[in-house]
């Protein structure tokens, strides 16, 4: 007879549990109905009721919102918080994105430990988002020794589910030869699937290796077709690549104008080859009016960014004072750091050019050189 009274209250409580899921599902249903037809705040209004209930759906599609602005304001805080909530419930993509928060270090500190943590939970429930970025830490030795093989083995799982930055990240790994045999057959083959997904490195990749005949036949016009694909993707290396190809006339038709306008696209997003590709175009007048001055512009651009070549040509447009004022003192200063980034020709130029210097002005350019070899080091080093 005491035992009825504990089986109504059991029965009270699993009727009210299932109550507050049908209540939670219920929520889930209308918030999705509501992202469906774009309104996000409403969306918000039910995640966010299903999320105090505990619902780990719900609190990963809140998160969501507040990563990226979805009917809120963007708040990588209060997305790390709901992100944590349905991950601590074992939810594997809120595991893999919180993990990404402290990757990235938003919301929270950056801590590649606790990134490792995240993904390596999600890992083992097979997701690959974060089999994929736990291999990238492992690569590049961030929160984990670094281990290449233990990277190539990580994103093989990613990308046998078909992970398309997997694929390209592993064709690479084949390519290089790093934690595995170097096969160029293996990774054109891994290059191609994730190509054929779209994703514009891995058809730039597959591109130089048509180019080069490596793990394919070699075929320029087939290398001319996947740089394309790969610059329309908006990809600057492919963007320049494209441009080179035309302004030589490899795999198509050669054309100046087409040259200078793939050149120019890429310049734009900032890509150092591209604006030394622009300006010796501008130099020469070759698809565009001569112009110097821009071409100076342009290959001091690019060697700002520590392309040797535009390092090179930067001191000889010093040297004769094309599209800049002629300073020999400046000129040795390029030619020098132009011969320490492996331009070939500039140390000897460099040397030959001394005999119209004095001393002091040597001395001068050296100087210079060695303080803006240090600051680029320094720069370069704060960017990893």
């Amino acid at each position: 007879m005491k035992r009825l009274p504990a089986i109504s209250v059991l029965l009270a409580l699993s009727f009210a549990l299932a109550a507050a899921a049908w209540a939670d599902r219920a929520a889930l249903l209308k918030a999705h109905a509501a992202y469906q037809r774009g309104d996000y705040p409403e969306a918000v209004k039910w995640w966010r009721r299903a999320s105090d209930h505990g619902d780990a759906e719900a609190q990963y599609n809140l998160a969501i919102a507040y990563d990226d602005g979805l009917g809120v304001q963007q708040d990588h805080v209060q997305a790390a918080k709901w992100y944590r909530a349905a991950a601590e419930q074992g939810l594997a993509v809120a595991q893999t994105s919180l993990g990404a928060l402290y990757d990235h270090g938003l919301g929270v500190p950056q801590d590649f430990e606790e990134a490792v943590k995240w993904y390596r939970l999600a890992t083992a429930q097979g997701e690959p988002f974060a089999q994929s970025n736990l291999a990238t830490l492992y690569y590049d030795g961030l929160g984990v020794p670094q281990d290449y093989a233990e990277a190539a083995r990580l994103y093989s799982l990613a990308a046998e589910q078909g992970d398309a930055h997997s694929q390209n990240s592993l064709g690479m790994m084949y390519e290089e030869g790093l934690g595995l045999r170097q096969d160029y057959d293996v990774a054109a083959s891994w290059y191609r699937l994730a190509a054929e997904q779209g994703d514009p490195e891995a058809q730039y990749n597959l591109a130089n290796l048509y180019l080069d005949g490596r793990g394919v036949p070699e075929d320029e016009r087939e290398a001319a077709a996947w740089f394309r694909l790969a610059a329309e993707n908006g990809d600057p290396d492919a963007q320049n690549s494209v441009g080179t190809l035309y302004e030589k006339g490899q795999g198509i038709s050669q054309s100046f104008e087409e040259a200078v306008r793939w050149y120019r696209l890429a310049a734009e997003q900032e890509n150092a080859y591209a604006r030394y590709n622009l300006g010796a175009m501008y130099l020469e007048g070759r698809g565009v009016p001569q112009n110097e001055r821009e071409a100076a512009r342009l290959i001091r651009l690019a060697a700002e960014q520590g392309a040797a070549q535009a390092q090179f040509e930067l001191g000889l447009l010093h040297v004769e004072g094309r599209g800049v004022r002629q300073d020999y003192v400046a000129a040795k200063m390029w030619l020098s750091i132009a011969a320490v980034h492996g331009a070939r020709g500039a140390e000897t130029t460099g040397i030959m050019f001394q005999q119209f210097m004095t001393t002091s002005e040597i001395a001068e350019a050296e100087r210079r050189a060695e303080a803006w070899l240090a600051d680029f080091q320094a720069k370069q080093g704060g960017a990893e």
